[in-house]
């Protein structure tokens, strides 16, 4: 009995646990005792091993700045600046590039660079041509059919003829012009008409124009309802030209020619030429 009792005293006397071991699940053997590990923050692997403190996340990079060249979306487009078209393309260099024509002539297919521009001091108005390289004249000549009434007195008469017509004028600016024009209408049915007008004249655009004259014309060897000898007398004319192609085109013509004893009234059209 004495000996049963020495052993249970050693072994309360002996310590819980020797190592970690010794205890279960996840306890820790301290100072003889299992007891559970103390709590503690634990960086995650990372940041410990980059030595810095976890921190909020990083902001993300910043958008990529806009493209500074001509955005691709914009081309094929048209500009029109002074009766000069163009049509702009974007080349597979980026680089933007111009066919351009002036109003009424063809295209060329030819690119045109962008940066392709004219010398200080001139003004473009067609391809490869400047200001300075251009005339100052313009003018215009054409053969017409005319249709006319004449009116004088009690007599009317309406007949057909044909018309002959020259302008040349020096430019005020991009469209306008002051020159002098000169026309003729022959008149047949019943008689002979012929009205000359030699007048001022003021000229308005540039390829497609009008050109106006107000002044002074002589009607002679007027035979039938209106008398026969000659006159002194007045015009009002407006002659256009719409350009078809090098230089030439159509030229629609009106004109009043009055005097005392009556009035001359033509329309006429017909094809000419532009000094432009």
């Amino acid at each position: 009995m004495f000996c049963w009792l020495l052993v249970a005293s050693a072994l309360s006397a002996a310590p819980g646990c020797t190592k970690d071991t010794d205890c279960k699940g996840e306890r820790i053997c301290e100072a003889g005792k299992c007891v559970n590990p103390p709590a503690r923050d634990v960086a995650p692997p990372e940041a410990a091993d980059a030595g810095v403190a976890l921190s909020e996340p990083p902001l993300p990079p910043p958008p990529p700045p806009p493209p500074t060249g001509p955005n691709p979306a914009d081309y094929p487009k048209v500009t029109r600046l002074n009766g000069v078209t163009c049509v702009e393309t974007l080349g597979g260099d980026g680089q933007v590039q111009k066919d351009c024509r002036a109003e009424g002539a063809a295209y060329t297919g030819a690119p045109r660079d962008e940066q392709e521009s004219p010398p200080v001091g001139t003004t473009e108005r067609r391809r490869g041509e400047t200001e300075e390289e251009r005339s100052n004249l313009v003018g215009d000549f054409a053969a017409m059919g005319t249709l006319g009434l004449a009116v004088a007195g009690p007599g009317v008469g309406i007949g057909p003829g044909f018309g002959l017509h020259a302008s040349l004028g020096g430019r005020l600016s991009e469209s306008a012009a002051l020159g002098g024009m000169l026309n003729g209408q022959f008149l047949f049915g019943g008689g002979t008409v012929i009205a000359v007008t030699l007048a001022p004249a003021l000229r308005l655009g540039d390829v497609g124009h009008a050109t106006l004259a107000l002044g002074p014309a002589l009607i002679v060897a007027m035979v039938g309802g209106l008398g026969t000898g000659t006159a002194l007398a007045g015009s009002f004319i407006i002659h256009g030209g719409i350009p078809l192609a090098g230089g030439f085109g159509v030229h629609p013509h009106f004109g009043v020619t009055f005097w005392s004893g009556g009035a001359i009234f033509t329309f006429s059209f017909g094809f000419g030429g532009s000094l432009f």
